[in-house]
């Protein structure tokens, strides 16, 4: 059986977007912060 795939969230720097993504049911990317993906290990 293959593995589950698990996302982690975090909600700002300092989890200050927490409150506001659970009320508002959603989840927010940052993308011109994201930097190059490509060099983040697929455990991360």
């Amino acid at each position: 059986m293959k593995e589950p795939t698990i996302w982690g969230i975090h909600a700002g720097r300092t989890g200050a977007a927490a409150l506001l993504f659970l009320k508002k049911n959603v989840m927010a990317i940052g993308w011109h912060q994201l930097g190059d993906l490509s060099q983040i290990g697929a455990d991360r």
